[in-house]
């Protein structure tokens, strides 16, 4: 009965502490299982993270050498117009200065004709109208009329230049706000990178921390499953050498007992038998 009772226990014992162990194994395979699923998500992640990075830096790259090309065009084409305005300024100039030469040349003529026109006036009727007086005031009429037409022309040429430079400005003015807008964008593209990157740098360190993480839980699982496992190992084998002590035991008390019954028995048919002998001679 009580070896039976015994055997009970230690198979009942086992069974738990193999139910426990199962169940163990069962919720440590099911840790390791979230833990490649997150490993996997990381590593889509990531993937993901440097796919999208690839993108954004190669357009940013893109938009910035448009950008540079385009400030560079925009510069040659500002240099050759400085030098084309410089040109039409000097050629203004000296436009300028010929205007000024062909008025004093002009205001010279119309002096010499007001003192030469005196003494034809006091001439009478009867001098001929092709006299040297006539003629050389006919030629410088039409040297007066000659000076007038070309600082006619001079002026309108004059007006023309002022026209294009003023035209010159607008365009330049118009090439500046273009520079300023394309260097307002420049600006915003790197800013718009240094947070693509800096976010970039903090994704990656949170994966990392993720990693970190994940690698010591990963770890410590690992060594609870070991601990948990060899402290079930220990406990079990403590309890077989402890149900093995008891039955030896209750074996060595049990025969302790039998031997005490035979021991017992045996005096007691001696004692009878010695019983019998008296009890024989007795009636003899």
């Amino acid at each position: 009965m009580l070896t039976t009772q015994v055997r009970e226990l230690h198979t009942s014992t086992a069974s738990d502490l193999d139910k426990q162990l199962t169940e163990f194994t069962r919720c440590a395979a099911m840790m390791k299982k979230a833990v490649r699923h997150a490993e996997f998500k990381n590593n889509e992640l990531r993937d993901k993270m440097s796919k999208e990075k690839d993108e954004v830096l190669e357009e940013v790259m893109a938009k910035y050498e448009a950008l540079s090309s385009s400030q560079i065009e925009t510069e040659k084409q500002l240099m050759d117009k400085t030098r084309q305005l410089q040109r039409l300024q000097d050629e203004l100039r000296r436009t300028k200065e010929q205007c000024e030469d062909i008025e004093n040349a002009i205001s010279r003529i119309c002096n010499m004709a007001e003192l030469s026109s005196a003494p034809v006036r006091l001439r009478t009727r009867s001098e001929s109208p092709a006299t040297p007086h006539t003629a050389s005031d006919a030629m410088r009429k039409i040297r007066v009329e000659q000076a007038e037409l070309e600082v006619s022309r001079l002026k309108k040429q004059l007006e023309a230049h002022e026209k294009e430079k003023k035209s010159q400005r607008d365009r330049d003015k118009l090439k500046e706000e273009e520079t300023s807008e394309r260097e307002m964008k420049l600006s915003t593209i790197e800013h718009e990178l240094r947070r693509t990157t800096e976010r970039l740098q903090a994704i990656q360190q949170e994966k990392e921390m993720k990693e970190t993480m994940m690698t010591t839980l990963q770890n410590t699982i690992t060594t609870t499953h070991r601990t948990h496992k060899e402290f079930i190992e220990g406990l079990m084998s403590n309890h077989r050498d402890e149900l093995a002590s008891r039955d030896k035991m209750h074996e060595t008390e049990l025969e302790d007992r039998l031997r005490t019954y035979y021991m017992f028995g045996g005096f007691m048919m001696a004692a009878a038998a010695i019983f019998i002998s008296d009890f024989g001679m007795a009636e003899n």
